[in-house]
């Protein structure tokens, strides 16, 4: 498709073998009947698939409660993998934003972080006293012991400066029935709520309604998001496998892994650092009880600490490059600095002309010098229209890879 494409090099099956479209059309099928283990989990598709403009309204009138009130800091209580989803989209799409100091701050308690609790308690010290900051409650899980402990003192301070009432009129819930019982103690005004439903589970849940609203607090175009998804998740159903590059790189995937046995995931570009993290951590733990290993990587930073192990085990290694074209916030080099040192003239003088350039090198000395096994994922920019299909990619080349190796793409705890 004209957003994403993928190139492989040095393995590349014949996506026309009888045998392989026969496997791949039944896989299909099976999904669509839901006739595979684990079934039950497709809610986050089915939600994300279903997403409508009601749907935003309900968010961005929700928003117009935080943002009424002229609330510059919101205090977010979640789950290690709820603070994972929102970093990928977050740093994605606003990492080189010359205007996010000036978007409302969020402060992020996770709950499995409790080696870090007396350090953000401090922070919440420092801003107990002012009255635009907000809580919000997020999350499709219950919170542990030691958690509600931790919130319990921070909401008591709160409302001991600025009284039970003003404090409970900045406390805000976005997650499922049962944590919305949990926090029962807590009094969160119905305004102040909103319920999702019991059908998304903890795995795959990037498109949860909570991180969407995160999101668009900062001003995120989620209807993008969505519609990258969307039209991603088309693309990724096409029974016919010569067009379907989701289902192609998870093939990949599949039949490499009896060569090879560790998995590298690699980006020049800062801004897939947590998108590349999300993917390794399903990779990691899927196949954590195999003699797999998967990690991930940044050039040219850390060319130091991967280039010679790339070198050195090259037949044991799989690696996948994703590389941006044109960037959302982009920098274009001055006449004066681009015309006078003396180099050849280019009038492509935007910088990420120049990372992509360098990203065909990056490509050449592992294809062909390196001679390693590689994918080559090519992004049109790092829109949310172009996030929504990143995510969609990421997502069903996993389902399909993890029931191609014949384990349950969402037995991931």
């Amino acid at each position: 498709m004209e957003q994403l494409s993928i190139k492989f090099y040095n393995y590349s099956p014949d996506f026309s073998n009888e045998n392989l479209v026969k496997r791949s059309t039944n896989l299909f099928k099976d999904i669509k009947t839901k006739n595979v283990v684990g079934f039950e989990n497709f809610g986050f598709h089915d939600l994300a698939m279903n997403f409508s403009y009601e749907n935003y309204e309900e968010l961005e009138k929700f928003s117009e409660n935080i943002h009424s009130k002229e609330i510059k800091k919101v205090i977010i209580f979640c789950s290690s993998k709820d603070f994972a989803n929102f970093n990928s989209a977050n740093q994605f799409l606003f990492k080189n934003d010359l205007l996010k100091n000036q978007k409302i701050q969020y402060l992020f308690f996770v709950d499995e972080e409790q080696y870090n609790y007396a350090n953000l308690y401090q922070s919440f010290l420092e801003l107990k006293n002012l009255k635009n900051i907000a809580f919000l409650f997020i999350g499709n899980t219950s919170y542990s012991q030691t958690f509600l402990n931790l919130i319990k003192l921070i909401i008591n301070d709160f409302q001991i400066n600025l009284g039970y009432y003003n404090a409970l009129n900045n406390c805000y819930l976005i997650s499922k029935n049962k944590l919305e019982k949990q926090l029962n103690f807590l009094d969160i005004l119905e305004e102040n709520k909103l319920i999702i439903p019991d059908i998304l589970t903890n795995s795959y849940s990037l498109f949860s309604e909570y991180n969407m609203f995160l999101l668009l607090l900062k001003g995120a175009d989620i209807l993008g998001i969505y519609e990258g998804y969307q039209e991603g998740c088309r693309n990724w159903s096409y029974d016919d496998i010569s067009k379907n590059e989701s289902f192609q790189y998870a093939y990949v995937k599949h039949m490499i892994k009896k060569y090879s046995s560790f998995n590298l995931l690699i980006s020049n570009n800062i801004i897939m650092h947590n998108t590349l993290s999300l993917q390794n951590s399903y990779i990691s733990q899927l196949y954590s009880y195999r003699k797999y290993v998967s990690n991930y990587a940044i050039f040219p930073e850390d060319i130091y600490t991967y280039g010679q192990y790339i070198l050195d085990n090259n037949k044991n290694l799989y690696v996948t490059y994703y590389s941006i074209k044109n960037e959302k916030f982009d920098y274009r080099l001055s006449d004066e600095i681009n015309h006078e040192d003396g180099l050849k003239k280019d009038d492509n003088n935007v910088i990420s002309n120049f990372k992509f350039a360098g990203d065909n090198g990056v490509m050449d000395v592992l294809a062909n010098i390196a001679t390693v096994p590689s994918c080559l994922i090519n992004l049109k920019d790092n829109s949310e229209y172009n996030y929504g299909i990143l995510i969609s990619f990421i997502y069903w080349s996993l389902i399909y890879e993890a029931y191609l190796d014949k384990i349950n793409p969402f037995g991931v705890k």
